[in-house]
């Protein structure tokens, strides 16, 4: 008798606590929206073109409107010792990805390439400093660029160091806002 008991009143303490959770989720969702719907009459926020594609962020009664872009960098499989080779960082909005590929392409020709890709929200109308960095290998200088709407290319010549030995070694690449050096 006492285990049906507890037996019970577990699967009334498991009921309320996923009916709470419901209710939390619901409060949260109508807080989101009903703040959404305000800052929309007040002119806060606007939102162009798709919406699938974009996120606010608010703050300080500043609405800003980033974009989610693809970072593809891209580099050939093998690198030399004394030779210059091509690395290049594409930010482009995920739309533009045959744009891209067809940059690798002309850029490339017929090497043999490894490409990353990652995703990135970054707001529109902002001027970027983007910098590969590596203990081994040695590359050209950092690059600011405008984003926008057009694909963004950054092409970045490398050459190993002289100390550098085979194998997989890795690159940090790095993407800052080129006027606050955050």
């Amino acid at each position: 008798m006492n285990t049906l008991v507890y037996l019970v009143a577990l699967v009334v303490a498991i009921i309320l606590a996923i009916l709470v959770r419901m209710l939390i989720r619901w409060v949260m969702y109508i807080m989101s929206h009903s703040y959404r719907m305000e800052a929309e009459a007040k002119g806060e926020i606007r939102i162009d073109g798709d919406v699938t594609n974009s996120t606010v962020i608010t703050g300080n009664n500043n609405a800003v409107l980033q974009k989610k872009y693809k970072i593809s960098v891209a580099h050939p499989k093998l690198l030399s010792k004394g030779y210059v080779s091509l690395f290049i960082v594409q930010i482009y909005l995920p739309q533009m990805r045959l744009l891209a590929k067809k940059t690798l392409t002309t850029d490339f020709q017929h090497q043999k390439i490894t490409e990353h890709l990652q995703d990135a929200s970054i707001k529109e109308g902002t001027v970027v400093r983007i910098q590969l960095s590596s203990p081994v290998l040695r590359f050209s200088d950092s690059l600011c660029k405008y984003i926008n709407q057009s694909p963004i290319v950054a092409r970045f010549t490398v050459i190993p160091n002289n100390d550098c030995q085979p194998g997989i070694h890795y690159v940090v690449l790095s993407i800052t806002d080129a006027e606050n050096t955050i």
